[in-house]
C-alpha cells in the first residue's frame, strides 16, 4: 500500500507543492518577522497525524520561532507579529488542509487535480475543518484545566490524569483515524463523519496498523535528522523533503481509505 502511494505521487508530483509552498511561506515569515533559534541536538518530535505535512511538527521545541531580541524595545512589536502570524496561518492552514486532503482523494480516484479545484475544495470544506480544529483545541484546553485543578489539590492525581489523557488521545486518534479523510472524501458533516470513519477503519485494522508503523518510522528518521543537522539551509531542504515524503504517505493512507470505502454497500462506487 505504501508503494501505491508513492507511485501515485510519481505520476503527479505537483501534488506535493501544496503543503510545500505553505510550509516554506510559514518558516520564511517566521524567520523574517520573529526569528529562529537553532540548537543541533539529538531530539525527536513526531507529527501527531498524517494530514497536512508541516516541518514545525517535527522540529524540537528548542528550534521553534522565538523573538529575535527579547531585551530590545521592539519586543512588543515582535510579540504582536507572532500573534498576528499565528492567527493568520491558523486560518490559512485550515483552508489548505481541507483542499489538500480532497486533492489526495481526487488523485486516488483518478479525478482532475489543479489549483482551481484545490481552491474550490478548500473554500467548501473550510467551515467543517475549522470546526474539527476548534473541537480539538477545546478538548485540549478543558483537559489542561482539569489537570491544573486536580493537581492543585492532589499533585499525584494530576500525574495520573496526564497519563490517562495521553492514552485516551492515542486511542481516540486511532479509532477515528479516518475522520478528516471521511469529511474530505465523502463531503460529510463533522459529527456524522466521526461515526462513519470508525466503521471504515474497523474493516482492516492490520493494514491500517502497518501503515501507521511505516508512518512513525519515517517520522523518527526525518525528525532526528532535522534536529541533529539543523541550520537555515537544512531547514529549507528538510521542509521540501518532508512535504514530498509525507504526501506519498498521505496518498497511501487515502488509497487504503478509498479501498475500504468501496467495500461499503451503503456507498458503492
Amino acid at each position: 500500500m505504501i508503494n501505491r502511494g508513492f507511485a501515485l505521487l510519481r505520476a503527479q508530483p505537483s501534488l506535493a507543492l501544496y503543503p510545500m509552498v505553505f510550509d516554506l511561506l510559514l518558516i520564511t515569515a517566521g524567520a523574517v518577522f520573529i526569528g529562529y533559534q537553532f540548537q543541533q541536538q539529538f531530539a525527536l518530535e513526531l507529527q501527531p497525524q498524517f494530514l497536512l505535512p508541516s516541518i514545525e511538527a517535527i522540529l524540537h521545541d528548542d528550534q521553534m520561532m522565538i523573538f529575535v531580541n527579547p531585551a530590545s524595545a521592539t519586543m512588543g512589536v515582535e510579540a504582536g507579529a507572532a500573534i498576528i502570524l499565528s492567527i493568520a496561518f491558523f486560518f490559512v492552514f485550515i483552508f489548505v488542509e481541507g483542499g489538500y486532503l480532497r486533492l489526495l482523494y481526487r488523485r486516488v480516484e483518478g479525478e482532475r487535480i489543479d489549483v482551481s479545484t484545490f481552491l474550490q475544495d478548500g473554500r467548501r470544506l473550510f467551515g467543517r475543518f475549522l470546526l474539527v480544529n476548534v473541537l480539538v483545541i477545546l478538548l485540549l484546553v478543558l483537559g489542561a484545566l482539569l489537570v491544573l485543578i486536580v493537581s492543585s489539590i492532589l499533585p499525584a492525581a494530576g500525574i495520573v490524569l496526564i497519563t490517562l489523557g495521553v492514552i485516551a488521545a492515542i486511542v481516540f486518534r486511532y479509532v477515528f483515524i479516518f475522520w478528516e479523510y471521511t469529511i474530505a472524501a465523502e463531503d460529510m458533516p463533522v459529527i456524522e463523519a466521526l461515526g462513519r470513519s470508525r466503521l471504515i477503519r474497523r474493516r482492516n485494522d492490520a493494514t491500517t496498523i502497518g501503515l501507521l508503523v511505516v508512518f512513525i518510522l519515517i517520522n523518527v528518521v526525518l525528525s532526528i535528522t532535522l534536529n541533529l543537522l539543523i541550520n537555515v539551509p537544512v531547514l529549507y531542504v528538510m521542509t521540501i523533503l518532508n512535504a514530498v515524503i509525507m504526501t506519498g504517505v498521505g496518498l497511501a493512507f487515502m488509497s487504503h481509505y478509498a479501498e475500504l470505502r468501496r467495500q461499503d454497500p451503503v456507498h458503492p462506487e
